[in-house]
């Protein structure tokens, strides 16, 4: 009875802990966490979002979000859990030295410019090959930046 008693209170620490580390986190931090791994559960379920979401340089032009939201977006779950742990990581240090605004600029300015580099590079590749390949390749966070 004392080692179950014992286990409960260890379950119940480890919850509390868990709970003050959740808190802790800067709210801008939380939020790209959470659009991370919201997008993997997403493009695994409905799949044909996968070209609203990544960079496909055919795309977009009718869809001009997508240079922003391929920085979020990612296939694997695998490489979203490291990458979800880095933002945590990283993230809470970054955001409480530089503040939110400042925090928000830099993830935004990381995202786009590999984004519209990528989009220029598609665009030359297709007029340099004539080829259709690159124009309609889509792109996910990690792809852009190789």
């Amino acid at each position: 009875l004392k080692q179950v008693k014992a286990t409960n209170m260890d379950e119940t620490t480890h919850a509390a802990s868990f709970k003050k580390h959740l808190n802790d986190l800067p709210y801008l931090t939380k939020v790209f966490a959470l659009i991370l791994g919201a997008s993997v559960i997403v493009t695994n379920i409905a799949p044909s979002l996968q070209d609203l979401l990544a960079l496909v340089p055919a795309y977009t032009i009718p869809c001009f979000w997508n240079i922003v939201t391929s920085g979020f977006y990612e296939v694997s779950a695998i490489t979203a859990i490291f990458d979800v742990a880095a933002i945590l990581f990283i993230g809470k240090k970054l955001e409480k030295v530089w503040g939110t605004k400042k925090y928000l600029k830099f993830v935004l300015l990381v995202n786009f410019l590999p984004s519209i580099a990528t989009f220029f590079r598609c665009m030359i590749l297709c007029a340099i090959t004539k080829s259709v390949f690159f124009f309609f390749k889509q792109k996910t966070a990690y792809e852009i930046l190789a």
